[in-house]
């Protein structure tokens, strides 16, 4: 799409104004504030608009096509690391739909709720809590004020009994690039009652190519919620030995195949990670702008009792139920371990009083590793909070400013790598060497943790954590990612979501998939009007076919 004329510009400023609002519309500097991004990626936006109902986006889009001015949606923006809220490419309007704030419905006996693209985590936490209903927030480490429906869309996960989020999403509807509003088979066909349980309709399944898209833009979505468990636990555990980690993935391998909706997701933790959670980062090798030696990292290890490994699993069920998975876990994680302790709210609780008699010098190494357990069941008791977000800071440099953590607004330096690694012991022990090699060559802390997606796979999950406003850091940080993403791909492996400075190289192969991305594309959005770009290859010229 040619960039538009500063005279089309303008004349859709105007346009903008009227069908929104001018306080809705935002140009020059006041949009570009919007367009921040933790991988320090600057783009260029001719605008920020701000919704708050489906007929603005309807309105916004016609605007669009006539002045050929793309939009990219945003649920809240923030897409931490991945992009946050700015575009894929230059010249587009941003197009916030953080206003569209409501939870539209909810069904408290088959725990179904209806929401827009601005309910975060934390919106719902209050709404159930206001109203005691026992169902648990699909919460991730991104914050509480995180978009459930834009993490969902990016199919995120965690290890809550819904651990992937968008397969936990029934039905939605969506505003196409011409202006139509999509919905399902069942709903189109007047069968709401059928639509809101049934995920896959009737005749194609059409809802799944607004994941990781850009054929229209989703304004509301009905997500199944997990019912909160009579008893939530996590149990914990510690590794000695580097060594030791290929019996940890086979025994958690075991344990989630033997507890299905039972322990719905491990998490392992490395050294350096642990180190990282426990103290701030070095004055001394954050004024020379380096990555903390191994050597230190070995000694603070020594001093605090931080293990090789560490990680955390969770249990839900009745009593007895959590009783009998114990046993198993216990059973898989012999030999393979040194400590495996297994805690609920009320006995952590119990612990940090009894730690907090103790002096510091008998309890600080105990404190660390309750935290851990602490923040682990804060998260699987479906509460959202900011511990996860906090990492986001540790090498910037700075501190959050006043109000909610905003790693993008606050100058934090961070770029996620999130690949995909089969539950193989071989295989993750080539990815995690992989990483520190590379992370080292860059000098770059490999900060790694396995985070389970399922029976099958793991989630990477590491941060390049980096000072966003030095020069030779950032390019380092952006040197060691694309060397992650080259290696990950020659041992077989690769990222489940992608950056914005990662679309257009990974769409761009030429195979049959991505034609056909194309070809869907150009037949819905022949203009390119929405999110151009995203998970999206350029256009197709006319002597191509798919």
């Amino acid at each position: 799409m040619p960039t538009p004329t500063e005279s089309k510009v303008d004349e859709a400023m105007a346009a903008w104004r009227q069908v929104l609002g001018g306080d809705r519309v935002l140009a020059g500097e006041a949009a570009q504030a919007f367009a921040q991004c933790t991988s320090g990626t600057w783009r260029h936006v001719v605008a920020y608009l701000k919704a708050r109902c489906t007929q603005d986006i309807v309105a916004a889009l016609a605007v669009a096509r006539q002045y050929g001015i793309p939009l990219y949606p945003v649920s809240t923006g923030h897409n931490w690391g991945l992009g946050s809220s700015i575009p894929v490419r230059d010249g587009c309007a941003i197009l916030s739909l953080a206003d569209m704030a409501e939870i539209e419905a909810f069904d408290e006996r088959l725990g179904l709720l209806i929401i827009q693209p601005g309910v975060t985590q934390a919106r719902l936490a209050r709404f159930l809590a206001e109203r005691n209903l026992p169902y648990l927030v699909p919460v991730t480490g991104a914050g509480p004020d995180c978009s459930l429906l834009g993490n969902a869309l990016e199919r995120g996960s965690f290890m809550t009994p819904h651990a992937d989020h968008f397969a936990a999403v029934t039905r939605l509807e969506a505003v196409l690039p011409n202006g139509e509003i999509y919905r399902g088979s069942l709903d189109a066909l007047g069968a709401t009652c059928s639509a809101a349980p049934h995920k896959w309709g009737c005749g194609p399944y059409f809802d799944g190519l607004f994941s990781q898209g850009n054929l229209g833009i989703v304004t509301r979505m009905t997500l199944m919620l997990a019912p909160r468990p009579e008893r939530i636990e996590a149990f914990a555990f510690t590794a000695a030995e580097d060594g030791q980690l290929e019996g940890i993935i086979d025994a958690t391998r075991e344990i989630l195949k033997g507890l299905p909706g039972v322990s719905t997701g491990v998490s392992m933790i490395d050294r350096q990670r642990s180190v990282a959670g426990a103290i701030s980062y070095p004055d001394e090798f954050a004024a020379r702008g380096v990555a903390i030696p191994e050597a230190y990292i070995q000694r603070v290890a020594r001093e605090r009792n931080i293990p090789a490994w560490s990680g955390y699993g969770s249990l839900y069920g009745d009593p007895g139920v959590v009783r009998a998975a114990r046993a198993l876990v216990r059973k898989r994680l012999a030999g393979r371990v040194q400590q495996l302790v297994f805690m609920d709210r009320r006995k952590a609780q119990w612990a940090s009083r009894f730690l907090s008699l103790l002096p510091r010098a008998l309890s600080a190494n105990h404190l660390d590793q309750l935290e851990q357990i602490q923040t682990a069941l804060s998260f699987l008791q479906g509460q959202p909070n900011e511990q996860g977000l906090k990492m986001a800071y540790w090498r910037s440099g700075r501190g959050a400013a006043q109000g909610p953590l905003n790693p993008a607004r606050d100058g934090c330096g961070l770029i996620w790598y999130l690949p995909v690694v089969p539950m193989i012991p071989e295989v993750v022990r080539a990815y995690v060497q992989m990483v520190h090699r590379v992370c080292r060559k860059h000098d770059i802390n490999p900060l790694v943790q396995l985070n389970t997606m399922n029976a099958l796979c793991i989630d990477g999950t590491l941060p390049i954590l980096f000072d966003r406003n030095n020069p030779r850091e950032r390019d380092a940080a952006h040197a060691c990612h694309a060397e992650l993403m080259e290696a990950g791909r020659r041992i077989g492996i690769f990222p489940y979501r992608l950056g914005v400075d990662d679309m257009a190289a990974a769409t761009s192969t030429g195979s049959a998939f991505w034609r056909l991305a194309a070809a869907i594309k150009s037949a819905v959005d022949p203009q390119g009007i929405v999110a151009p770009g995203r998970y999206s290859p350029p256009p197709r010229s006319s002597a191509e076919t798919c």
